[in-house]
């Protein structure tokens, strides 16, 4: 510490709470009362955090809850408890814009909501469920389990059989983990899949998600395959230079750039509008000249779509 210009041993004790509620509130207490500690740092969860608030105010410990979701703690305007992440409502409003916007590319209609039956899971359904119906969706399911359940098979195949266009999982992760491995065990399939904390997790995605590195590694190959084919193809009518590819990949960036980053119809786009100016250039201006109007042309609609053709705001 500057201030005592030395370093000070940190003694860190922990507890396990088993998810348990009550559990949870008499390790807290032990730790204000009978460790007397300097710092308590917050548990893991809506309702664990709003069981144990009450002990950070009696005992004057300020505390950031950083997982804990609900209105209702919020404007209990605690003093020492703060929270730290947005709200249900916030949230809500969010997934339910997300959904709307997609909801005629995709043909969405049917929503299912499955949540837990605690105060993270009461409050985010409260808060979506009213909202989904004033964008033209229909719920076909409102449902809630029990905190800490081992089963959810049964609920999946019934929401598979009314062919679910969207599922809605407000759940805690290994909730989420859980709907999702019986969701591909039962063939459930839907449009959309949303599940709420699980998926924020790598190993969520390790599991349930694509090979990153596999990818990764077949994009890697992909690559090199098609450039040395190209480059076999370009030294049967130029003659073999280190530079020799140079022109191809400024004018493969130029479409890239001018379809939009990340859209593939958007390069096909551009693609085809960059060889309509080179030949219209060429043909009506010489050869020399083509390549400034390319410019000119691509600086010009960059100034005034910055996102390309067809590209989207990131």
């Amino acid at each position: 510490m500057k201030k005592l210009g030395k370093r000070l041993p940190v003694r860190l004790i922990h507890y396990d709470d088993r998810s348990d509620l009550g559990t949870g509130v008499r390790l807290y207490e032990k730790l204000a009362t009978q460790d007397k500690v300097d710092l308590l740092l917050p548990p893991w969860g809506t309702a664990m955090n709003f069981a144990i608030a009450p002990i950070a105010e009696r005992y004057k410990y300020p505390m950031i809850g950083v997982t804990v979701d609900s209105e209702k703690l919020r404007t209990m305007h605690r003093r020492y408890f703060l929270i730290l992440i947005q709200q249900a409502d916030i949230m809500s409003q969010a997934l339910v814009d997300f959904l709307a916007s997609i909801k005629q590319p995709a043909n969405l209609e049917s929503v299912a909501i499955l949540y837990v039956g605690d105060l993270f899971g009461i409050e985010f359904s409260g808060a979506s469920a009213p909202l989904l119906p004033v964008k033209g969706f229909e719920i076909v399911a409102l449902k809630s389990y029990p905190l800490g359940v081992k089963d959810l098979s049964a609920t999946l195949k019934q929401l598979k059989a009314q062919n679910v266009d969207v599922y809605i999982g407000h759940s805690y992760p290994p909730d989420g983990f859980l709907a999702t491995a019986q969701a591909q065990e039962a063939g459930f399939s839907p449009k959309v899949f949303y599940t709420g904390v699980a998926a924020i997790f790598p190993s969520y995605r390790d599991k349930f998600g694509i090979r990153v590195k596999t990818m990764h590694a077949w994009c890697f190959g992909l690559g090199l395959a098609m450039a040395g084919i190209t480059g076999s193809l370009l030294s049967m009518v130029f003659e073999l230079t280190p530079y020799m590819g140079l022109p191809y990949t400024v004018t493969a960036l130029i479409i890239i750039i001018l379809g939009g980053l990340g859209n593939i119809l958007g390069s096909l786009v551009g693609a085809v509008c960059l060889g309509l100016l080179e030949a219209m250039g060429e043909h009506l201006l010489g050869p020399d000249m083509k390549t400034i109007i390319i410019y000119v042309a691509f600086m010009t609609i960059l100034l005034l779509r910055p996102r390309g053709l067809l590209g989207t705001k990131g």
